[in-house]
């Protein structure tokens, strides 16, 4: 956990700089750049655990779907809150799916 959240960390605190490196590219500072970090950060560890098959990684990508869709309405940009909010949906549907589908494989054994 301290790891991450030093990842959080700094690259919140790269993308808050960025308008004042690249001023040319970046002419506004980033409006939620730890926000937008964790959600970067989070994915590729929950990535990680999607390959190893945790079942925790759904939880994760449930936390990391929330956090993005309250920002992009907070943000204004609707269109990805939606995408943001069914990828919630579906998050939802697949952790239920592999619980139900792990319990099955106890009552086997």
């Amino acid at each position: 956990m301290p790891g991450r959240i030093s990842w959080n960390f700094f690259i919140g605190t790269l993308a808050s700089k960025l308008h004042d490196w690249l001023p040319l590219l970046f002419n506004l500072p980033s409006a939620y750049p730890f926000v937008d970090s964790f959600i970067l950060v989070m994915s590729v560890i929950t990535t990680f655990l999607m390959i190893q098959k945790k079942v925790e990684c759904w939880i994760i990508w449930i936390v990391i779907d929330v956090v993005a869709t309250y920002l992009y309405f907070l943000k204004g940009a609707k269109f990805f809150g939606v995408e943001y909010f069914i990828f919630t949906l579906i998050a939802s549907f697949a952790l239920w799916n592999w619980i139900k589908e792990y319990r099955s494989y106890t009552k086997t054994v």
